[in-house]
């Protein structure tokens, strides 16, 4: 985002720079961008309106620049024009080399999100050095594990350009999003803005540097038309039944055509349903967390449609897993994180029930716009290539998420 007008130039980015050398403090390190400039709707022109694992768009922040334990610091600097064409300063490579030379440098979009959190934890205990870039719309600096360093900004704001140039990461894992496969076909234009033109935004970005990174890119089981085949597999894609998923498949070719044109290094990671703890009540596997928020804290669950509708459900542990996997394994192309396995909501929301509130009958309501009938995706080819397979079943998986929940009843996850 870029400061208002009369902001004093790049503060934020010289505090965005001095975090990156590390300055210990006590737990997460965090930093905050100025907001970007807004048009008269309220959209910052060309803007990424999410910057959070599992993102969607909200209202803008006060342009405060932020370092945990510090409080908050007000903005002052040039005009926005200015700051965005400012050159970023140079670094030192030794400034950012990972602690102890183990591990490689990996930043992640959207990593204070439900998976962005999950991933980060599993990275970090491999001893990668992480920078996570988050504008913690929905996301939370409470999902991070310590020590991680936190740029609280859109991932194509000028601050994160910095960071992003500065840091200079082996590879980039882009989860920012907006997730809401109903809320694409009743605002396709903003899905469009955030879901292709910011992911177009971050492959130039990565594509300018030297060396360039890796990036792997969070894809969903949206691309696949409603009458495919099922368990799904990964030649099937096309003809999506929402804007959301046209976005993710519309970004999977762009991959293709900057790994054929420019040789930047790609794959596309297309999960099913996500599910498991700290996860929110929004996005494509949100409907776990909906019943279980909803079952923990009294509330009445509700189901949209009939409940026989099917979902391939996979714990976010084993989504973790295939991401550190396709990053070790320097993966690319096109590979499906699923179980193959459709479960009805009915039965999902009574698995629930029975640990969190024996008893408890939903209530329904008419079907949603851009809600699929069945959906599974085979994993044969993650299989294949990398060796992964999901190992948590679906019982345990469900009844760890309820537990969390119950213990987490009343607070927001994200």
């Amino acid at each position: 985002r870029r400061p208002p007008a009369g902001a004093r130039r790049g503060r934020g980015r010289g505090r965005a720079r001095r975090l990156l050398r590390g300055v210990p403090v006590r737990g997460v390190e965090v930093v905050r961008a100025a907001p970007r400039a807004r048009d008269a709707t309220g959209v910052a022109p060309g803007s990424a309106r999410p910057g959070a694992g599992d993102v969607r768009a909200q209202g803008r922040r006060d342009p405060r620049l932020r370092v945990a334990g510090a409080g908050h610091v007000p903005l002052r600097g040039a005009p926005a024009q200015a700051a965005a064409s400012s050159p970023p300063a140079r670094r030192r490579r030794a400034d950012l080399a990972p602690a102890g030379g183990a591990g490689v440098r990996i930043l992640v979009t959207g990593g204070a999100g439900f998976i962005g959190g999950h991933l980060v934890e599993r990275l970090a205990g491999d001893g990668h050095e992480l920078l996570v870039v988050d504008d913690l719309s929905t996301g939370s600096a409470a999902n991070l594990p310590p020590r991680i360093r936190l740029l609280e900004a859109d991932f194509v704001a000028p601050a994160a350009r910095v960071a992003l140039a500065s840091f200079r990461p082996a590879a980039v894992v882009h989860l920012a999003a907006q997730i809401d496969a109903a809320a694409s076909v009743l605002d396709p234009l903003a899905d469009a803005r955030t879901n292709v033109i910011s992911t177009l935004e971050l492959l130039e970005i990565c594509r300018s540097l030297s060396p360039r990174p890796r990036l792997l890119f969070a894809s969903s089981a949206a691309v696949y038309p409603e009458d495919v085949a099922l368990p799904a597999v990964e030649s099937a894609a096309g003809s999506p039944a929402t804007p959301y998923g046209v976005a993710k498949l519309a970004v999977e070719h762009y991959l293709a055509c900057y790994r054929s044109a420019h040789g930047l290094a790609s794959a596309a990671l297309r999960f099913a349903n996500v599910y498991g703890p700290r996860q929110g009540a929004r996005g494509e596997g949100g409907v776990v967390a909906i019943f279980a928020r909803a079952l923990a804290s009294g509330g009445a669950p509700r189901i949209f449609g009939d409940g026989r509708q099917t979902r391939d459900f996979v714990h976010v542990a084993d989504v973790a897993e295939a991401i550190a996997r396709a990053l070790g394994a320097r993966a690319q192309g096109t590979f499906n994180v699923s179980t193959g396995v459709e479960t009805d909501i009915r039965t999902v929301f009574a698995s629930l029930a029975g640990r969190l509130r024996p008893g408890a009958e939903p209530e329904l309501a008419p079907p949603r716009p851009g809600d699929v009938a069945r959906s599974a995706l085979s994993y044969g080819a993650i299989a294949s290539a990398l060796g992964w397979r999901p190992s948590v079943a679906l019982a345990e998986g469900l009844a760890g998420t309820a537990d969390w929940f119950r213990t987490a009843a009343g607070k927001d996850p994200e």
